[in-house]
């Protein structure tokens, strides 16, 4: 892989769902649900955290300013009609789409969709062996923050690779598939739907917390998270 220089360190951007809409629960009360501990953010801090990202990737645009009026106006609707603003802001696409490459061959792409509202996509590779016109590669990591948009709702999974000098790719194995929910949303099952070939396929289920809306949790769909053995590129959609 060509690999380019003067790259920004941690690329981290904020999503969504800043606060839960339940009064009867303290903002910053760790919860526990399927997928393990999840902190529950304040306007307050993600103003810090966007502030912080900001002077790290100022080519983004976000807004300190507009991460916190929107968590304090999101607050006291439920989750439902939390859930169906995300969807139709999604449905716009991204409003900007930035990629990074570092010199250590991580890449790093990020889909804005609002200036709260954010995904990214990191490839780093594992370690590598020459073998004259492949390059064959042990332990990369995929991963995906802010899945769908959605605050702290991340995973990640790994893959050996391998990938020819004229570019094409193959996948040889998919393992180690990890994540953890929001507050919100959390993870059911996942499947290795591909763990070989051109690309690699993790579907994961998502959920509704059950937190704050009645009896139970709510099935959301299946989320797909594809990685390409030829480009690096990682997409995610939903499951049709």
């Amino acid at each position: 892989m060509k690999k380019l220089v003067k790259c920004i360190c941690v690329l981290v951007v904020m999503g969504i769902v800043f606060s839960l809409p339940v009064a009867a629960y303290d903002k910053t009360e760790m919860l526990k649900d399927n997928a393990g501990a999840v902190s529950i953010m304040t306007p307050e801090m993600a103003v810090k955290e966007i502030e912080a990202m900001k002077k790290e990737f100022p080519e983004a645009q976000l807004s300190a300013a507009a991460a916190k009026e929107f968590a304090t106006k999101m607050s006291p609707l439920s989750v439902e009609e939390q859930l169906a603003y995300y969807a139709e802001l999604k449905k716009a696409g991204p409003k900007q789409t930035l990629e990074k490459v570092y010199s250590d061959g991580r890449i790093v792409t990020l889909d804005v969709y609002s200036p709260m509202v954010a995904t990214q996509k990191t490839f780093t590779p594992g370690s590598t062996r020459d073998g004259g016109n492949v390059t064959y590669y042990t332990k990369s990591r995929i991963d995906v923050k802010n899945l769908e948009g959605y605050l702290s709702l991340n995973v990640h999974y790994y893959v050996d690779h391998y990938k020819y000098s004229y570019g094409v790719g193959q996948v040889s194995d998919t393992y180690s598939f990890s994540g953890n929910g929001n507050g919100l949303v959390t993870l059911g099952g996942y499947y290795y739907d591909q763990r070989s070939g051109s690309q690699a396929v993790v579907r994961v289920e998502l959920h509704t917390s059950g937190v704050g809306i009645g009896d139970g949790s709510a099935y959301l769909g299946d989320i797909k998270i594809v990685f390409s053995a030829s480009s690096f590129a990682i997409n995610t959609a939903w499951v049709l």
